[in-house]
Formats: structure tokens, sequence, C-alpha cells
């Protein structure tokens, strides 16, 4: 059951920055799986984009971060 919660609320993450994240060439399904997008991943790798996306300033890594860290510290959440 923590576990489903876990996946619940890492998919509620990804699809809240879902066009942020498409943006980078990463597709979220609404199962919440995700699909690269080869062509659009690389140019925002060399753009800058990517990096941009997953670091600490940006509201995406900030929510995961802050996710997995209540993880670490509480464990049994999961």
């Amino acid at each position: 059951h923590r576990a489903k919660k876990l996946l619940y609320d890492l998919g509620n993450t990804m699809r809240h920055f879902s066009s942020d994240l498409k943006e980078c060439g990463i597709n979220v399904s609404k199962s919440g799986t995700l699909s690269i997008q080869e062509d659009t991943l690389y140019t925002s790798a060399s753009n800058g984009s990517l990096e941009h996306l997953f670091s600490k300033e940006h509201p995406f890594s900030s929510s995961l971060l802050k996710r997995l860290s209540d993880i670490s510290i509480n464990p049994i959440i999961i």
C-alpha cells in the first residue's frame, strides 16, 4: 500500500511538470510512464534546457528532491 502511494505521488509530480518535461523530450503518459523523444532530448541537452530542468533551482527537481528526502528521513512511509 505504501509503495503504491509513493508511485502515485511521484506520478503526480511527473504529470504536474509534464509540459516542462515534454519541452526537454521526456513524455509522461496518463499512467505515469515516461518515454523519450530523442531529437528533442538531444537538443535540450545541447541548449541547457535539460540541465536547467534537473537543477536544484527548478521546481521539478525541488519537488523530487523533497520527496526523496522525506523517504530517506523516514523510509517507513514507503
